[in-house]
Parts: C-alpha cells; structure tokens; sequence
C-alpha cells in the first residue's frame, strides 16, 4: 500500500493487485493461461482511492473515490510542486517469457518497462490486459488476452507513462523534492528509490528533474554504492544494503532508508 496526501485534506491509497497476472487461479494442467476479462481485481484493487485525511472510520474501498485503475504493483506515490499533479510508479509484469517462450524473447521480456504515470480522475495503467515496451515506446495487449509481442493496445484507452525504467530496477519509493537545501536543479525535481534486482540492476537512488508542465528530463544516479558489489561479476555477492525509501526533512535533506540492515542515511549539501 502507498499513501500520499495533497495538503488540501486528501489522502490517496494505492493498492496493488494480488497477483502478477490476472489468470484462473487453477487451471487444467498443462494450459496455457488465458486472462480473466473482466478482471476481478479491477473492482476493489488494482488502483488508487481518495480518501478525507481527517475523518476517522472510512472503509476501504466503498468509502473513498476511485481516480486510478490498472495497477500491478506500486509502493512509489508522491504529489509534484511544480505542477500539482500525483505521480505514481508501477512495477511491470514478471515472467512473460517464461510463460510465453514462442511469443515473447528475453530481450523482448527485458525490455517491459517499471512505468511513471501522472494520476488524474480516470487513469489507466493498463494491467493486465496490457504492457508497455520502454524500447519500442508502445503499450501492447498482454498475451493472456490475445497479445502476441506485436499487437499494439487500442489507442487512447490507456495512460502513457512519462518515464519508464527498463530494464527494471525495482523502482519502490518516490519523493518530489520540496527543500531548499540542494540546489535549484534539484528542486521540484523526484528521487526515484531503486530497491534492485535479481538481474543486479538498481540498488541506488536516481534523480530524475521536472519542469513545470510535467515534463520529465534525463535521469541521473543520485547515490549509489549501497549494494557493494561488482554488477559486472557472474557471481555477485548478496547486496550489502537495498535501499527502500526516501524523504525530505524539515531542513531540506534527503533521508534513505535500507530493507537489509535498517540503515538510514542523510545526505546534505552544504553543510558540515
């Protein structure tokens, strides 16, 4: 579960969808799996809520208001200054080429994107009758529902992420930058938190700036060193810290938490 709150007395809920795909639970042994349409998921998960952030007692999902729709899995959920908008990363699909071997390479599979999508009243993601390819910049219709690697999404049905990461490094946390402290290239800008993976890709934190129609500019590694490890190696050893979250302090640093030691960092600038 990601929370976020507006500052105008709203707080927003995203959940994920309690499975990678969205396929019958048990089927005939053997089968190739076909997708549940609808998705049962899509009715009370899978998606983002409005809730009143001062009012004890709501129910979950009946007392708030849905405004997104179509999400796999995401932790990352933050609103941005500069254009007042929320902003939420989802995670892509796991094991299509496993599953699909005649239908989706492992290049093809590498190349399903962690997707950034700017949250109004209405947004789709797309899961799990779809996916986007970061590579080839085209949402495609899964293959559980007919899909084969090549059969584009219908258009204007889906949200279009502004950013994606592929291949995926786990993106798990997301926070805007409100400080003062770093410069002003940084400010109103998103850290991305990487959590990693098991291909080694990851294990840091990116900055990624923002203008102010929302617009997106060319990622950069803020910090990295947490995993302590060659990515090179065939045999990495086991990462020494995974970071897991971030947040700006009152006084305009960045704190990043790690999920194996319980380490937290503070990074300043300018300061002793």
């Amino acid at each position: 579960v990601a929370l976020a709150f507006d500052g105008k007395g709203s707080m927003f809920v995203a959940l994920e969808a309690s499975a990678n795909l969205c396929t019958d639970p048990n089927p005939p042994a053997g089968a190739i799996p076909v997708g549940l349409k609808p998705c049962p998921d899509l009715a009370e998960r899978a998606g983002v809520w409005r809730f009143n952030a001062t009012q004890t007692g709501q129910k979950f999902p009946t007392g708030g208001q849905q405004i997104a729709t179509g999400i796999r899995d995401i932790t990352a959920l933050d609103w941005s200054p500069l254009d007042g908008h929320l902003y939420g990363i989802m995670h892509g699909r796991d094991n299509t080429h496993r599953t699909w071997p005649n239908l989706i390479s492992v290049e093809n599979e590498d190349h399903i994107a962690d997707e950034m999508h700017r949250i109004t009243k209405g947004t789709d993601f797309g899961w799990p009758y779809t996916y986007y390819d970061g590579a080839r910049k085209v949402r495609l219709v899964s293959p559980e529902y007919g899909g084969d690697g090549k059969t584009e999404a219908p258009a204007g049905k889906y949200s279009t992420p502004v950013f994606t990461f592929y291949p995926r490094a786990a993106p798990v946390d997301l926070v805007f930058y409100t400080g003062d402290m770093f410069p002003k290239s940084y400010r109103g800008g998103a850290f991305v938190v990487l959590h990693g993976t098991l291909s080694k890709q990851g294990y840091d934190v990116v900055f990624v700036p923002f203008n102010h129609k929302g617009e997106p500019g060319a990622p950069t590694v803020f910090a990295n060193g947490f995993a302590a490890f060659d990515p090179s190696s065939k045999t990495p050893a086991r990462a020494r810290y995974r970071p897991i979250g971030a947040a700006v302090g009152p006084d305009g640093a960045l704190y990043i938490a790690d999920s194996q030691n319980g380490r937290i960092w503070r990074i300043a600038y300018g300061t002793d």
